[in-house]
């Protein structure tokens, strides 16, 4: 078949659409790797600088403390690590409106971790019925439902259940894993040993 110079200017005009397309979905790819690179090393300096600060504060540690404890004395108060909520003792209490020692990550007065700095994304389902309260579950259920990658996502980022809103975010993992803490997912396994029904994690931390 003899192509004549219509024909040829067609074809070339379909390769260069094709080709274009290409070129832009590849340069859409390589902006996406950078930007999430760019949030890694963001969030990896915030860390380091945290860290740092939480260093210098345990350097000067037991001088702090010999305060606190005097001051504690003094006003009779209650010992670190009572605090409860509905007779449930937090396994956070003696951190409640402090900083975690390891990252300086900030604790609300209900001894919750606040994650805020390092989370890129959030899903928050119509019920917390849709939660099942188990990471590997929810992890997937919260990819699912944003649309996200989760293979892309998963080597710096960690599913964080968040206590107050029954909400799902999407954290910085070095930052949520050497923050030790117990939060949504163990006040929703009290919950269900204590029997107690048609409540939700976020309702014993309002």
């Amino acid at each position: 078949m003899i192509l004549n110079k219509n024909h040829r200017l067609y074809i070339l005009i379909i390769l260069c659409i094709f080709i274009g397309g290409c070129g832009r979905f590849g340069l859409h790819a390589v902006n996406h790797k950078n930007m999430l690179q760019h949030k890694v090393k963001k969030f990896d300096n915030r860390l380091n600088r945290n860290i740092k600060i939480a260093g210098f504060i345990r350097f000067n540690k037991k001088v702090l403390e010999s305060i606190r404890l005097s001051k504690r004395k003094s006003n009779n108060q209650a010992s670190v690590g009572t605090e409860s909520i509905r007779g449930k003792k937090l396994a956070n209490s003696h951190l409640q409106n402090k900083r975690h020692p390891v990252t300086n990550v900030r604790f609300d007065k209900h001894g919750m971790p606040d994650f805020t700095p390092y989370t890129i994304h959030s899903y928050k389902p119509k019920s917390a019925s849709e939660l099942t309260y188990d990471v590997k579950k929810d992890t997937k259920y919260f990819f699912k439902k944003t649309g996200l990658n989760q293979a892309e996502y998963s080597k710096h980022f960690a599913v964080h259940h968040n206590a107050h809103e029954n909400r799902l975010d999407l954290v910085y993992r070095k930052a949520h894993d050497k923050t030790n803490h117990y939060g949504a997912v163990e006040l929703n396994r009290w919950i269900k040993k204590s029997n107690t029904k048609d409540i939700s994690p976020a309702d014993l931390v309002k």
